[in-house]
This record gives structure tokens, sequence and C-alpha cells, in this order.
């Protein structure tokens, strides 16, 4: 393990909520970042940040492995194609994505709209920029405002607006609700796929399947 990434999960220890306990963990082909991997051999699944963050490991538990949540027919078919070309391994608690490349970068896949956008050239980048400014990267500020009247979350469930974000949904506790992790991301799927050609300001007219 490098001293970057040791440093890191040091840091990064007294943010965590929940853990799957760590091991070798076998990764499927192609996916070799060794921060990731060395990360995984710690903590093989985990939730930090009070359920801001979440991080796929290779075994089912509270969360799903990261095989399982990257399947075809899962979630990402609603997608279409705008989630093509990356290996998904985390997200934060609104259902934005994180994965990998072929090349090995680590890109933020925004759920409402299928946009991405690069955050690390590895695992270490990616943990650098998220320690860095968690609540800028995160949305903790809206999590935390949530969580000072109601329950911490499950899992299992992600922060979602009434009004999406995108069509103008304030970023205020009144417009969430919670949903179940995949719903959650089969109605965003849906939703970026009908938006994909509307330019900014544009009207949406949604179809709910």
């Amino acid at each position: 393990m490098s001293q970057t990434i040791a440093k890191l999960l040091s840091r990064l220890q007294p943010e965590i909520d929940w853990v799957s306990a760590g091991g070798s963990p076998s990764l499927p082909d192609g996916l070799n970042d060794q921060g990731f991997i060395s990360l995984l051999s710690v903590h093989n699944g985990l939730s930090a940040f009070k359920g801001g963050l979440r991080i796929f490991g290779t075994l089912s538990s509270l969360l799903p492995s990261i095989a399982e949540w990257n399947r075809d027919d899962l979630w990402r078919a609603e997608y279409k194609g705008l989630d093509h070309g990356l290996y998904f391994f985390g997200e934060d608690v609104f259902g934005n994505q994180f994965g990998f490349s072929a090349q090995g970068t680590v890109w933020r896949f925004l759920s409402e709209t299928g946009d991405r956008e690069i955050i690390g050239e590895s695992c270490e980048e990616w943990l650098e920029k998220i320690f860095a400014n968690p609540v800028e990267e995160l949305g903790l500020g809206l999590l935390e405002d949530w969580l000072c009247e109601r329950p911490k979350l499950m899992l299992s469930e992600h922060l979602c607006p009434k009004i999406p974000f995108t069509a103008k949904g304030t970023k205020e506790t009144s417009n969430l609700y919670v949903c179940d992790r995949l719903d959650s991301m089969r109605f965003k799927g849906n939703f970026a796929y009908q938006i994909r050609d509307v330019k900014t300001g544009g009207k949406i007219d949604i179809r709910v399947a």
C-alpha cells in the first residue's frame, strides 16, 4: 500500500459510519487501480460522512457489490447508453455516481442528467478531491439540514428531489423525500434520457412510465 493511500485511509477512518470487512478483493478484469484495491483490502465496502458517501465492495451486504450495481438490467438500462464507458464504484446520497473509465480516470456521473465530469486521474486523486471540500463534492450541506430533524437514511435509500434540481427544484429539505435506491436511479435514468437534448432554459415535458 502506498504512503499516500495509507494517509488518505487514515483521514477517512473518523468519517466512516458503516464498513464491511476487508480482505483480498477479486475485481473484474480491467479494474486495476491499485489505490482502490488497497482501499477494498481494508474496507470492502463502506459508508462515510453520515451516509453522504457510499463505496461499494466486492460482496453484497448493506450495499450492493460492485458487480451487482453495474448490472445492465438493474438500473443502468434506463440511461440508454448515457452511462456507457464507466464502471461505478461509489455514489453520494443523491445518487450521483463515481466511476472508473477504461483508462483508469475517475468520473462523476450526474444522475439527473447523465452528464459526467472528471474528478481524478486515480482513486487517490479522487479521495484527495473529496477531502479538499466534502461539503461541495458530496452535497453534505443539504444532507446535514435533512438530518437535523430526521433520522439517518438506510444505505438502501437516496435523498431525492420532489422537483428535480435540473428542473429548477430548490435545494431545500422541503423539496426532498427518501426513496429506495433502485427506484431513485431508474427514475433519474428515465428522466436524464428524456432531457438529453433539451437546451438550458428549454421546456421539459416528462413522460412517466
